[in-house]
């Protein structure tokens, strides 16, 4: 059974799969998530693959809010025969995750840090343990695998070679100890049990376990041509040109992009270091061309394979495959409204910044298409005589060209239209297209370096608020921290600590292999590193502070080597009111304190008309009643009210006061939707109403635990 699903952002997956076919973004998702148990049998992944991200998922069938902490265990165990007394309080000191157990819900933990050290086989997998601390009892319940439905599962998302896959697999073992039988195995049962009963029972601890298996290196490709189809037969005659700068996709049988690219100088294209697989390819034109006829001639290496729609069709690869025959033909119908930019890298030899006679192109050098904002837009990398196109519409753009390591830019500007363009970092100005227009004259001289010079190393170290491991915006810098140069054996070369903005630099670094630890101070915690696509934004340290060994070549000035730490939230005990959560849903520049607490089921669990508010955005358009354009007025702010208190139940506020009402809340919303409202009687919106100005009153202190002190943040209204 293939259980890969390869998709686009981590957010809401059905909806991504509708509206996947316009989308210009790749990236993984999780997987569809169904109640059915996933196999249990070992999750291969390819050997050249990195784990991106692991959570755990288990179903609560019963709990009252107690914290469960999650730990590696480090000894092995079997589900057949494991006591309390053979465990022996076999975990490792230092929690991996912690979560607060809430009745008929899932619950999600990261434990990306664990499988990854798993697969890497830098620690032993004997799997995880679930124990209760903050509350003793009552006891924590959770579905086992025996159920045959909602049993514990792992979702596991790793990329290879720029290819993002997530996998789901269900729990192998999975059982659980109490100290009230201490020599007694509960492998079979079909409720796994986490905490005491009473207070005078004994502490019960649940075990489980995934598997994991090393397979083959991913080695399958697929790729060929975009070219200029000037007669518009869908083949590809003598002297037609390939098409530069032209996005192609990459997508699974279910239309979902795995990857994209854009056509090189000669239209070229590659999608490689593929895991076997069904795959399709899609081209998107640009604006003003149109897609050749498919399948024409009896020639499938010479033929255009997409249709009207850019698609070509499903085909399965296997291991080792390399399919070189996926080619399409776009033409322009009329006089072409986009425009074109482009030219030439050169070897300047004499370094003089001018393109003299004689002086060898270079091929191969990365170009990248920016808007003046510098947002990239495309990618191409140079031909054999060293020229680059770019079609695309009528607007301002930037160009930056990349050097190849032990390269120097030449001067700018020297004059004439034979000169180097770029500055000492690779940019260009900004620069106007006009519809129609082809502007060739962006150059880029450099050469190589006589001899190996010392670079930098550095960038910053940010406080990553919502602990998603990316540099989001307002999340600012972190002074003080100490950061020390390492070489690949773990020596000490240089040690600093970062300024007033976070930022740090190490001089004088000699070409060479290297490593950069991050010394967090007391309180704080390493975010997950490598997550998302951007180097430049991501961070690199693990959970002990170190970075991957990375090579830095001559002159090399490498600034994109940072990393994210947090403090984790300290519980409330007492309320925010909606505005609160509201500023701190992500949108503005305050750190987004709502995503880390998602998900929040509004409405019973399962429900019929039950929401389940699963992204930052998706609760910041709530508080604003912007969610729906359906059933305006009470529900909108029922709905935006109950989120609020959910947020405050999960930050340790007290929910004794409004327990009922929120539990009549969900009912009511769980039976009935925002198009219902105009239908209801007068006594259930005035139901509606009170429910809402009850937990109104909650949110802001006039009843239970209180309002958190005061603060600018909260509506004080």
């Amino acid at each position: 059974m293939q259980r890969s699903i390869r998709a686009l952002w981590p957010l809401l997956a059905l909806l991504l799969l509708v509206l996947s076919c316009d989308s210009e973004v790749d990236g993984p998702t999780e997987p569809p998530f169904r109640n059915e148990n996933p196999p249990s049998d070992p999750l291969v992944i390819p050997s050249n693959a990195s784990i991106d991200g692991a959570s755990l998922r288990m179903y609560c069938a019963q709990g009252a809010g107690s914290r469960v902490r999650v730990y590696r265990v480090n000894s092995a165990w079997d589900n057949g025969t494991v006591t309390w007394n053979s465990l022996d309080s076999a975990y490792l000191p230092g929690a991996i995750g912690t979560f607060y157990a809430s009745s008929e819900s899932w619950i999600a933990v990261p434990v990306t840090a664990a499988v990854r050290d798993w697969f890497e086989d830098l620690s032993q997998n004997y799997g995880l343990v679930l124990v209760q601390d903050s509350l003793p009892y009552p006891v924590t319940e959770f579905r086992s695998r025996e159920v045959g439905q909602n049993g514990p599962r792992l979702i596991v998302c790793y990329s290879v070679n720029g290819t993002s896959i997530c996998d789901t697999i269900g729990v192998a073992s999975d059982t659980y100890v109490s100290e009230d039988q201490p020599d007694g195995n509960l492998g079979g049962e079909r409720t796994l049990m986490c905490g005491a009963t009473t207070a005078e029972t004994g502490g019960n601890w649940t075990l489980l376990r995934f598997n994991f298996q090393r397979g083959a290196a991913a080695t399958t490709s697929i790729g060929d041509r975009v070219w200029n189809d000037t007669n518009q037969n869908g083949v590809q005659d003598t002297g037609e040109s390939g098409v530069a700068g032209v996005v192609v996709q990459l997508l699974g049988c279910e239309n979902v992009i795995i990857r994209y690219v854009t056509t090189d100088g000669s239209g070229q294209y590659l999608f490689d270091g593929l895991v076997a697989g069904d795959y399709r390819v899609r081209v998107r034109p640009p604006d003003g061309w149109q897609i050749s006829p498919a399948n024409q001639g009896g020639n499938d290496d010479a033929d255009s394979d997409a249709g009207t729609d850019g698609f070509a069709e499903c085909i399965t690869l296997e291991d080792d495959e390399a399919d070189m025959s996926f080619d399409f033909g776009l033409y322009t119908p009329s006089s072409p409204q986009n425009a074109t930019i482009g030219d030439r890298v050169w070897n300047d030899s004499n370094q003089n910044g001018i393109q003299d006679s004689g002086e060898p192109s270079v091929q191969g050098a990365t170009v990248l298409l920016l808007d003046c904002q510098s947002n990239q837009l495309a990618q191409t990398t140079t031909d054999g005589s060293g020229s680059y196109r770019f079609i695309t519409a009528p607007g301002n753009y930037r160009l930056r060209f990349l050097l190849p390591g032990g390269w120097t830019f030449s001067p700018r500007g020297q004059g004439g239209p034979t000169d180097s363009d770029v500055d000492g970092s690779g940019w260009t100005q900004c620069i106007g297209l006009s519809a129609g227009e082809t502007d060739l004259s962006w150059d880029a001289g450099m050469y190589q370096q006589a001899s190996e010079q010392p670079g930098a190393v550095g960038d910053q170290v940010w406080n990553d608020a919502n602990r998603n491991g990316i540099r989001d915006r307002g999340e600012g810098g972190v002074p003080g921290v100490v950061v020390r140069l390492l070489d690949c054996d773990g020596n000490t070369l240089q040690e600093t600590t970062t300024d007033g903005n976070g930022d740090y630099r190490f001089n004088d670094v000699e070409p060479g292999d290297y490593r950069v630890r991050f010394v967090r101070p007391n309180g704080w915690e390493y975010s997950p590193r490598d997550q998302g696509s951007n180097n430049a934004v991501d961070s690199d340290a693990d959970q002990n502070g170190y970075t991957a060994c990375f090579e830095q070549r001559s002159g090399e000035n490498d600034m994109t080597i940072d990393a994210g730490i947090n403090q984790p939230p300290q519980s409330f005990g007492c309320t925010r009111d909606k505005s609160y959560w509201e500023k701190h849903a992500g949108h503005d520049d305050d750190p987004d304190l709502v995503g880390p607490l998602l998900p929040i089921h509004l409405g019973t669990v399962g429900g019929m008309h039950s929401v389940a508010v699963t992204t930052s955005r998706m609760a910041w358009e709530i508080f604003r009643e912007e969610w729906s354009s359906v059933g305006k007025g009470e529900m909108q702010k029922l709905y935006a009210e109950l989120l609020a208190a959910k947020l405050n139940f999960k930050m340790g506020a007290d929910d004794s006061a409004i327990r009922s009402t929120v539990s009549a809340a969900d009912q009511f919303l769980a039976q009935n939707s925002l198009s219902d409202w105009e239908h209801l009687p007068e006594s259930e919106r005035r139901r509606v109403q009170d429910w809402r100005q009850e937990i109104e009153r909650y949110n802001k202190g006039d009843i239970g635990p209180g309002k958190c002190g005061s603060s600018d943040d909260d509506d004080d209204d």
